[in-house]
């Protein structure tokens, strides 16, 4: 296990500048948990003293990167070291991989608290500062992917020789005990020496699909500084699923990251995700259409201000050759189970991009012919130039904003063809616009207080097997940062409540916005009645409306 940690801390990185330069978190990057790389703005985006964090820049080390791998750990590594400073107080860091345009360190269990500055020195160079903020505890979840989204890096117990990673195709069961691998769950007598084994201060929560879990161990693991270990049982009434949600949470407020773990009824089964057939066809290699026709019903403003409601109609398709991999992910496709809760964050507006199907992260966009065509719309949909997505805004209920009015006309169906290209044929499918989607109790959410639980009531019909998704969360402008939760429902529950836990790293709402900047939005996926359609080069096709409606909100 401490090589697959080494290899995600081992990120290649190119090019060296010549003149040595951190970047700053409004680029992207700054100072980051090397685990959960939540921007620092975000409360779980701190460092926790006694942490594996990563830098990025320029000419920061030598050009090939190189890992450290003996103990004891030095504070300079092939001429690499940095200081973090706070005030007339300078406490030396600890690189264990360098390289020209990231160094990942820990830091120093003695670091000060609070708002520091942190600058490299190479070559005799020293770099530009960069901020942190350093706590005591704030963890983070290390992810297959490197970036701290999706699958988790999970290991399941089977018996003292046998503990493998979790995967879609070797899944925990209720009741197992699985070790979370992270980091930043808190100081040690010494960072440049093995640990010794033994709980961490911080008191430690574990979430699994929303449920409690019991944690028998959280602290260091006795190979690695600052790589930590939280070893828990899978609650017996957590939810199966290919995507089950997990976050460890620190002193009651902290909260990770979630990554994912697959959890079936048989220890080493492989997972289903029965409410969600487009997943179940990506998981067995299919290569899938999905053609989404979007109905946004948008209000905005508030009642100094004045509301503003519109209606919007939108199309969008993709034709997806997934990577056939026990890991896969795909945010806009594996949803979390039904009745749970995931959480991203990011240094883009998140809810910007959760329009189906989205783009094709673990697989390959195909090419479908030149353009779209929605009978009754006048609009030609052009693919873009690469990879072949086709998205649209089709028209609009306000002349102000749009050209051209709504073209949906529920329940009637829409007819949505393409001429084919490369890799898939020509194709029609017809999608029903029958469902509808009233969200009944939004009048009375207009301010969302963030440490207390939310609940949500809606009112659906007219598409059978259908799932509520709930999101929302808001897009910190001045720091680049997004923190959002994504939650699923059987549409015939009719009420979510959403858990504080979920909502602990969206940004607050500007103390002197005028107008709500933060979202809260449900939408009505037809995911087990989908219109099908056929195409060569394709292994199943889905058609589907979605009516949507967003509100602005308040984030405290």
């Amino acid at each position: 296990m401490r090589f697959l940690i080494a290899g995600l801390l081992l990120l290649p990185c190119a090019g060296m500048g010549q003149m040595i330069h951190l970047d700053s978190h409004t680029n992207g990057h700054g100072a980051r948990s090397a685990a959960s790389y939540m921007p620092p703005s975000l409360p779980g985006g701190a460092i926790a003293q006694g942490s594996f964090f990563s830098l990025f820049g320029t000419a920061l080390g030598p050009s090939a990167g190189i890992q450290a791998s003996a103990f004891p750990l030095q504070t300079t590594f092939n001429g690499v070291s940095i200081s973090v400073s706070q005030g007339a107080t300078t406490v030396a860091a600890i690189p264990v991989y360098v390289s020209a345009s990231q160094i990942n360190s820990i830091m120093p269990s003695n670091a000060p608290l609070g708002r520091v500055s942190i600058r490299v020195s190479y070559n005799s160079q020293t770099s530009n500062p960069v901020p942190a903020i350093v706590v005591a505890s704030s963890f983070g979840i290390f992810a297959v992917d490197g970036g701290g989204t999706g699958p988790g890096i999970f290991t399941d117990f089977v018996n003292v020789s046998s503990s493998p990673l979790n995967s879609l195709t070797g899944a925990a069961a209720p009741g197992q005990v699985v070790t979370i691998w992270g980091t930043g769950l808190g100081p040690v007598p010494a960072d440049n020496v093995a640990p010794s084994a033994g709980n961490l201060a911080a008191p430690t929560e574990v979430f699994v699909g929303g449920v409690s879990a019991t944690v028998a161990y959280h602290g260091r693991s006795p190979c690695c500084s600052g790589l930590d270990q939280v070893a828990f049982t899978v609650p017996t009434n957590a939810p199966l699923g290919c995507y089950v949600p997990v976050v460890v949470r620190t002193n009651g407020t902290t909260v990770s990251n979630s990554a994912t773990m697959a959890i079936a009824a048989q220890q080493g089964g492989t997972c289903t995700d029965s409410f969600n057939p487009q997943e179940q066809s990506i998981l067995a290699g299919k290569s899938i259409g999905v053609v989404t026709l979007n109905r946004l019903d948008s209000t905005a403003g508030s009642a100094a201000t004045g509301v503003l409601e519109t209606v919007s109609d939108y199309v969008s398709a993709a034709m997806f050759q997934p990577t056939l991999s026990p890991y896969f992910f795909n945010p806009l496709i594996a949803l979390p189970p039904p009745g749970t809760c995931t959480t991203f964050a990011a240094d883009y507006d998140i809810l910007g991009t959760l329009t189906f199907p989205g783009q094709a992260a673990g697989g390959q966009l195909l090419d479908a012919g030149a353009q779209l065509t929605v009978s009754g719309s006048g609009v030609t949909v052009p693919a873009s130039a690469a990879p072949q997505f086709y998205g649209s805004l089709l028209g609009g209920n306000n002349t102000t904003y749009f050209s051209n009015p709504p073209v949906f006309n529920p329940p009637a169906a829409m007819s949505v063809s393409a001429p084919g290209g490369t890799n898939v044929g020509p194709f029609n499918v017809n999608i029903p616009t029958g469902g509808s989607l009233q969200w009944t109790n939004q009048s009375s959410i207009q301010t969302v207080m963030r440490t207390q639980p939310l609940t949500v009531n809606w009112a659906a019909s007219g598409a059978a097997n259908a799932t509520v998704v709930v999101a929302g969360g808001n897009f910190d402008t001045p720091n680049n940062a997004s923190g959002v939760f994504v939650c699923s429902a059987p549409a015939s529950a009719g009420t979510l409540t959403i858990p504080a836990w979920a909502m602990a790293n969206v940004p607050p709402s500007g103390q002197n916005a005028t107008i709500p900047n933060g979202t809260l939005m449900l939408g009505l996926e037809p995911l087990g009645a989908a219109a099908s359609f056929t195409a060569s080069g394709l292994g199943a096709g889905f058609g589907m409306y979605i009516p949507w409606i967003e509100k602005g909100v308040s984030w405290q």
